[in-house]
C-alpha cells in the first residue's frame, strides 16, 4: 500500500508540479502588479499613477517589438531546436534588453533639452522599469520552462516584492519620493536579467548577435510595424488622453485597467505555455493546428466573459475597496477594459497560428488598419468623452485586428486547408 501511494505521489509531482508552480507564478506576478498599482495610487497619488500609466504604455510597446522579433518566434520553435540554440537565444534577448534601456535613457535625455517637464527622473525610471519587466516576463519563462526550471519563475516573481517593500520603507522613513521607489525596481530588474542568463548556462553573445541580425532581417520590419500598429489601438489613446485631459482622468484610466490587468497577465502567461507546446501538439498538420487554436481560443473567450460579468456586477465595489472614493464615478471604465481583455484573449491564439505558419505579411495589414483606426479616433473621442473615449478608441481598433486575424486564418480555422505544414515552417 505504501509503495502504491508513493508511486501515485511521484506521478502527481512529475505531471502536476509544473502546472502548480505556474499557477503560483501567475498569482505572484499578477498580484504584484495589482499591488504596485494600488500602492502608487494610495501612497504617491494620481499624478504618480498617471506617470506610471504612460511609462507602462511605453514599456509595453518595447515588449511588443521584442515579442515580434525574437520572443514568440523562439517560443514556437520545437523543443529540440530551442534547446540547441539556447545560449544564442538568451544572448539575443540581453542585447535587445540593454539596447532598449540605453535607447530610453538617450531619448529622454534629448527630450529634456526641449521639454524638461517630460523628462523627470520619475518618468525615466518608471519607463525603464516597465520595459525591463515586460520584456523579460515572457522571455524568461520561455527560457526557464524549456530547461524545466519550473520553480524559478515563481521565485523571480516573488523577488519583485523586494523593491516594493524597500521603496515603501524609504518613503515612510525618508520621504524618498516616487523616483527612488521606481529606481529600486530598475536595479532589481537589471540583476534579474543576469541571474536568468546564468541559470541556463550563460549567453553566447557572438551567436546571439548573429541570431538577432537574422531575426531583424526576417521579422524586423514586420515587428516594428506591428508594434506601431499595436500602439495605435492600445497605447496611443492613453498618451493622447494624457495630453488632453487632467491627470485624474489618466489616473482613472490606469487605475481601472489595473484592476483588470492581473487577469490579462494570467492569460498571457497561460498563452506562453500554449505557445511552447502548440506546434508539437499540432502534429505539423493544419487540422491539428486548427484543433489547438479552437481549444485555446474558446477557453480564453469563456474565461474572459466570466471576468467581464464580474466587472459589471462588482465594478463599483472593487473600485471603492481598492482606491476608496478617489475614482468615484469612473468604475464603469472597468467594463470597457474587460471588453478589451476579451478581444485580447481571443487574439492570443490567432497570434500563435500566424507565427507558426509564418504568415506575417498576411496579418500585418489588418494590424496596421486597427492601429490607424484606433489612433485616428483617439483624439476626437478622448476630447469629447475623456477616459471613456480613449477606451472606446481602443475597443474599435482591437475589433478590427481580431476580425482581420480570423480572416487571415479562416482556411485553417474552418477546415478548408488540410495536410502537413510545408518544410519551410516545420
Amino acid at each position: 500500500m505504501a509503495r502504491v501511494a508513493s508511486m501515485v505521489v511521484r506521478k502527481l509531482v512529475k505531471g502536476g508540479s509544473g502546472r502548480l508552480l505556474s499557477l503560483v507564478d501567475l498569482v505572484l506576478f499578477s498580484g504584484n502588479n495589482l499591488l504596485l498599482t494600488l500602492l502608487i495610487s494610495r501612497v504617491f497619488g494620481p499624478e504618480a499613477l498617471a506617470i506610471f500609466g504612460i511609462g507602462l504604455a511605453i514599456g509595453l510597446m518595447s515588449q511588443s517589438v521584442g515579442r515580434g522579433i525574437y520572443v514568440v518566434p523562439g517560443a514556437v520553435l520545437s523543443s529540440r531546436s530551442a534547446r540547441r540554440r539556447m545560449s544564442g537565444l538568451i544572448a539575443e534577448h540581453l542585447i535587445c534588453l540593454y539596447a532598449v534601456a540605453l535607447f530610453i535613457i538617450s531619448a529622454f535625455g534629448l527630450i529634456s533639452l526641449v521639454e524638461p517637464e517630460y523628462s523627470t527622473a520619475s518618468i525615466v525610471l518608471t519607463t525603464l522599469y516597465c520595459a525591463l519587466l515586460y520584456m523579460q516576463a515572457d522571455h524568461d519563462r520561455f527560457i526557464l520552462l524549456r530547461f524545466e526550471r519550473h520553480a524559478v519563475p515563481p521565485l523571480l516573481s516573488a523577488v519583485n516584492l523586494i523593491p516594493l517593500g524597500l521603496g515603501l520603507l524609504a518613503e515612510y522613513f525618508l520621504s524618498a519620493g516616487f523616483a527612488v521607489f521606481m529606481g529600486l525596481h530598475v536595479i532589481v530588474g537589471l540583476v534579474r536579467s543576469i541571474v536568468v542568463a546564468w541559470l541556463v548556462g550563460g549567453p553566447n553573445f557572438r551567436w546571439g548577435w548573429r541570431l538577432l541580425k537574422t531575426s531583424i532581417q526576417k521579422r524586423g520590419g514586420f515587428s516594428l510595424v506591428s508594434a506601431g500598429a499595436y500602439s495605435g489601438y492600445n497605447h496611443i489613446p492613453l498618451i493622447i488622453l494624457g495630453h488632453l485631459a487632467a491627470p485624474i482622468d489618466v489616473a482613472a484610466f490606469v487605475a481601472m485597467r489595473g484592476l483588470v490587468q492581473p487577469t490579462q497577465m494570467v492569460f498571457r502567461l497561460f498563452d506562453f505555455r500554449d505557445k511552447l507546446s502548440m506546434r508539437d501538439q499540432s502534429g505539423g498538420t493544419y487540422e491539428g493546428l486548427a484543433s489547438q487554436l479552437w481549444r485555446v481560443g474558446l477557453r480564453n473567450l469563456l474565461l474572459s466573459v466570466f471576468v467581464g460579468l464580474a466587472c459589471v456586477l462588482l465594478g463599483p465595489s472593487l473600485s471603492t475597496l481598492a482606491y476608496g472614493s478617489e475614482y468615484e464615478g469612473y468604475s464603469l471604465l472597468m467594463v470597457g477594459h474587460a471588453l478589451l481583455f476579451m478581444l485580447m484573449s481571443f487574439l492570443l491564439p490567432i497570434d500563435s497560428g500566424v507565427n507558426i505558419l509564418q504568415w506575417y505579411n498576411r496579418n500585418i495589414y489588418w494590424r496596421m488598419a486597427g492601429g490607424l483606426v484606433g489612433a485616428c479616433l483617439a483624439y476626437p473621442l478622448a476630447a469629447t468623452f475623456g477616459a471613456w473615449g480613449a477606451v472606446l478608441a481602443c475597443l474599435i481598433g482591437w475589433g478590427v485586428v481580431v476580425t482581420g486575424g480570423i480572416y487571415v486564418l479562416r482556411k485553417v480555422l474552418f477546415g478548408t486547408m488540410r495536410g502537413r505544414f510545408p518544410p519551410s515552417v516545420t
